[in-house]
């Protein structure tokens, strides 16, 4: 890890996610979507880039309203796997803190699980292969280490 390394200092009020009022289960009796779900934790198909175009210009350096700004544009994806445990155990519930890295690129490295409340390790690793698999609009002059708070809970 270089020795130049920011940290970004992560505010609760800013940065937490409830997605309750996002996230709905399939009414009883209803067939999902989806065919029969695979067991393990399994991460969402990549979405598309944001539809606001934000992936396509270079937000320079991340702070975290830009770093909230980017996680709100690709929410979807995150919640996709708090959706599908959700269809598996309707009770479920928990937070979970992502722990990564943007390098000078925009790419995210060392994607993981730093903190998490889940009984099950389903969400938590759906959400950080999610996560890991994207590119962001900021090019910071020195990698950049975040740690970034969810919480999730059924309706």
């Amino acid at each position: 890890m270089p020795s130049a390394m920011r940290r970004l200092a992560t505010a609760p009020l800013l940065a937490l996610f409830t997605l309750a009022a996002g996230c709905q289960r399939e009414p009883a009796g209803t067939a999902p979507a989806r065919s029969a779900a695979p067991s393990g934790p399994v991460a969402p198909d990549a979405a598309p880039p944001p539809h606001d175009g934000a992936a396509a210009q270079d937000w320079g350096e991340p702070d975290m309203p830009k770093v909230q700004k980017l996680f709100r544009s690709r929410f979807a994806e995150v919640k996709r796997c708090y959706e599908a445990e959700l269809q598996r155990h309707p009770q479920a519930r928990g937070k979970l803190t992502l722990r990564f890295t943007i390098v000078e690129s925009g790419a995210l490295s060392g994607v993981s699980v730093a903190r998490s409340t889940f009984e099950r390790r389903d969400v938590p690793s759906c959400v950080a292969e999610v996560v890991r698999r994207w590119r962001t609009p900021f090019r910071p002059a020195e990698p950049v280490e975040v740690e970034y708070p969810f919480s999730f809970s059924p309706r």
